[in-house]
């Protein structure tokens, strides 16, 4: 029997084994008519992989948590945003302990809402698994592990796959580099592979580079995530975390880039108290222990604006109060001032006090301010039931007090 030339042996291996190299790709139906956006929570998050990144101690955890129990069905009152299909989270964590304490914060407000405790409902829902350092194809299996162990049947979805939540991306992926683009570019190849398969939606929660610490939400989407470039071009949607201000409760996250059409810029705001609870440590000793309780809403730049002006209006309205008691009248400067916004603001500030007739001009004493021809004090009920006291010229010794002028409580 004549031997198999090398090229023959190759030839009759290749066909009696299959390569594990490319495959043609299996094409994609097209659809004749337009379809829906696929949601998670509908009108403000899509389906697809999303990264979520804020600096250091923003609160991303914080404002995570809540949001992925919306997903579950997990929603107070006073929430704007919904689900249709709620379905299992699946969290994957760096920190249970910090994770555990947001999730009693939110059983907490659901049961302040009125809505019975149902322990055993909410861990059938949302289920917690350690982080793990794993490679691109031992972190897909873990992930397809979560998704056939987790996938709920539904009448007319046939399964609805759950979501997945990566918290952080660096104690979840074996990266040399974090900064890498090629790395992280792999990494997420292989997760948009099991959302192609799957529709199983995935959350990366990731650090934003160090030099956007400090910065403000409306500041952060010039800011990148580490390995930011592979981030922006692979995922389906990419949002910042971050504070309102540096004087503010509300944590933003804002949506940078998407692929469901008109969300960039779209907000979701988080409203963190933190509250507290007596317990007794492992020693039999009572501690404090704080937790977080987060309120969502929908949300937007122009009303988060307004709301910012109108609590600086009240904030110097307030304060104003409490000058008057000792002084006859206070100068733009001094009410400028008084709100505690930075320079630039100022003007607008003590503009709006005027126009929305919250504060009065008067003819200043001649005697004690020569310079100085009006200055400003509160208006009294009166006033404001007359409507006519912008603008007018009013007595010196008609001083305005708490006791007769109308301030708001801060806000």
């Amino acid at each position: 029997m004549k031997p198999l030339s090398n090229e023959e042996a190759q030839r009759l291996h290749d066909e009696l084994v299959p390569s594990n190299g490319w495959q043609p790709p299996k094409e994609i139906i097209q659809q004749q008519e337009l379809r829906p956006v696929s949601w998670v929570l509908t009108d403000n998050i899509p389906e697809g992989i999303g990264m979520l990144a804020g600096s250091s101690g923003v609160g991303k955890t914080v404002a995570v948590v809540p949001l992925a129990c919306l997903v579950a069905g997990f929603t107070h009152t006073d929430c704007n945003i919904k689900t249709k299909v709620p379905r299992k989270v699946i969290f994957f964590t760096e920190d249970d302990a910090q994770l555990n304490r947001s999730l009693f914060g939110v059983r907490q407000l659901l049961k302040a809402d009125g809505q019975s405790e149902d322990f055993e409902r909410f861990t059938k829902m949302i289920h917690v698994f350690p982080a793990q350092r794993l490679a691109g194809q031992e972190n897909e299996q873990r992930i397809r592990w979560a998704i056939d162990q987790f996938s709920i049947p539904h009448e007319k979805l046939g399964k609805v796959p759950p979501l997945i939540v990566l918290d952080t991306a660096s104690a979840n992926f074996d990266l040399e580099d974090e900064n890498s683009n090629a790395q992280v570019g792999r990494i997420l190849a292989s997760l948009k592979e099991v959302f192609l398969e799957t529709k199983a939606p995935i959350w990366v929660i990731a650090h934003l580079i160090k030099s956007a610490k400090g910065l403000t939400i409306d500041d952060l989407l010039n800011a990148s995530a580490r390995g930011g470039g592979a981030w922006e071009a692979d995922c389906y949607w990419t949002a910042a975390i971050g504070r309102e201000s540096d004087t503010s409760s509300k944590t933003i996250l804002k949506i940078d880039k998407e692929r469901a059409g008109g969300l960039r810029g779209h907000e979701i705001h988080f409203k963190v108290n933190l509250l507290e609870l007596e317990l007794t440590d492992d020693l039999g000793e009572l501690v404090t222990q704080k937790y977080p309780q987060v309120t969502i809403t929908q949300g937007n730049k122009k009303s988060r604006e307004h709301d910012k002006l109108e609590r600086h209006l009240q904030n110097t309205v307030n304060a104003m109060s409490h000058e008057l008691l000792i002084k006859d009248y206070l100068s733009a400067a001094e009410i400028k001032k008084l709100t505690g916004a930075k320079t630039k603001d100022q003007g607008q500030i003590f503009a709006e006090l005027l126009i929305q007739q919250r504060i009065k001009e008067i003819k200043t004493p001649h005697e004690k301010h020569k310079d100085r021809k009006v200055c400003y004090v509160l208006p009294t009920q009166e006033d404001l039931m007359r409507k006519t006291f912008l603008g007018i010229v009013g007595k010196c010794d008609q001083k305005s007090t708490p006791e007769n002028a109308i301030f708001e409580s801060g806000g």
